[in-house]
């Protein structure tokens, strides 16, 4: 009885209030509706219990008032552990507000200058970032780290239209990341993708 009591509240838990709420929606009942209905206290209601059925039945209740605490604790861990395994592109649409284009500052590849105004940035949709050029004369719109296409990179506002959606609140990157694409190599990587649409990869 116990085992299937405890699995209802498991699951009755994550539709609860928060934890401490629900730990008074289990005990106030039993210490202040059914005292009054009997007529008695908590002292004299304890010292007439079966000293076995009273402390299981005692245990019980505590557990019952800490599991919504526990299954928020796991709950919590379990996300983030999902959190840390993820890929960074994963990673950083978890971390709420703080989720968006990094405005990358150069060519992965020529190492061009690419500031957050440049019509020239194109990213992948895990923001690769290459310069117009090199996508289209090197790359031939195939993105060497996962084979998708590119798109213009969006410009950031440089100044505050509404609330804190702007540039100087949320500054592009400084972190540049130069890693040079073999020709060759990449040739041999995109001649399978080159005639596929980027959206039918």
């Amino acid at each position: 009885m116990n085992a299937i009591l405890t699995l209802g509240e498991r699951d009755r838990v994550p539709r609860s209030p928060p934890w401490r709420q629900s730990a008074l929606d289990l005990l106030l009942p039993e210490s202040g509706l059914m005292l009054r209905v009997q007529g008695t206290t908590r002292c004299a209601c304890l010292a007439s219990r079966d000293p076995v059925s009273g402390s299981v039945y005692a245990a019980m209740l505590l557990v019952f008032a800490a599991m919504p605490l526990w299954v928020e604790r796991a709950l919590g861990r379990s996300s983030h552990r999902r959190s840390a395994g993820s890929p960074q592109c994963v990673r950083k649409s978890l971390q709420g507000d703080d989720a968006m284009l990094e405005l990358r500052p150069t060519c992965e590849h020529c190492n061009q200058a690419l500031p957050p105004s440049s019509l020239e940035a194109r990213i992948c949709s895990f923001e690769c970032t290459f310069c117009a050029d090199c996508v289209e004369r090197v790359l031939g719109n195939v993105c060497p780290n996962c084979g998708g296409g590119f798109a213009p990179r969006p410009i950031r506002p440089a100044r505050r239209w509404k609330d804190e959606a702007f540039l100087g609140r949320y500054p592009a990157s400084t972190t540049v990341r130069h890693r040079a694409v073999d020709p060759q190599r990449h040739a041999l990587f995109a001649a399978a993708l080159r005639d596929i649409a980027p959206e039918q990869r």
